[in-house]
């Protein structure tokens, strides 16, 4: 059976001038009230078999046959501002990136994201909370008039898939992304998935 590593984070639970980002599970940084009452703790977990390498690369996927990178960079962040719950259900329409809050230039997504397809989406419960899972694909900024990927429509298909999943807790956005290549994709989805589901709020 499969074992995992569980990550934990604070995050201030209240209003925010700026963006409170934790990359690749180091805490994030913000001014905590003395009694930080009103903060929540962001979880998720990784496979025991991924580890950081001796040349600092996260996420190597240690099974037999594969040794290499399962993702680049996993994200967990609370969006600045208030909202509802009510703005994720409209996101495939407005635009699930700006929904997110993508554009924040903190976050360092790519910009194609906002022109990113959306391949899927879904409505889960857990701890009697909403959450709403998407999956995206994402363009490259430059596609190679020469490149294998070119076929020859003036545009390239998708050279990466951004895992999110994202929920309102007291009027807070808490969003949580998954960012991997193609090929990463096609040698770890399940487990790609299974880190994303694992994004709890509490």
């Amino acid at each position: 059976e499969a074992k995992f590593n569980v990550i934990s984070n604070a995050f201030p639970g209240t209003s925010t001038a700026d963006v409170t980002i934790s990359f690749d599970g180091v805490s994030p940084v913000f001014a905590s009230s003395e009694d930080n009452s009103n903060g929540v703790k962001i979880s998720y977990s990784t496979p025991q078999k991924w580890i950081t390498n001796t040349e600092n690369q996260r996420y190597i996927d240690t099974s037999e046959g594969v040794n290499a990178q399962a993702c680049n960079r996993i994200i967990a962040y609370q969006a600045t501002g208030s909202t509802t719950a009510k703005s994720l259900t409209k996101a495939a329409t407005n635009g699930v990136a700006k929904t997110l809050g993508m554009t924040d230039g903190a976050l360092g997504y790519n910009p194609n994201v906002l022109k990113a397809d959306l391949i899927s989406g879904r409505k889960l419960v857990k701890n009697e909370e909403e959450y709403y899972e998407f999956d995206l694909a994402v363009a490259p900024t430059n596609c190679d008039s020469k490149g294998k990927d070119n076929l020859g429509l003036g545009f390239c298909p998708y050279d990466s898939i951004l895992l999110a999943s994202a929920t309102v807790k007291d009027g807070k956005m808490y969003v949580f992304t998954v960012e991997c290549t193609k090929d990463q994709w096609k040698r770890s989805n399940s487990d790609l998935k299974l880190v994303r589901s694992s994004f709890l709020v509490e």
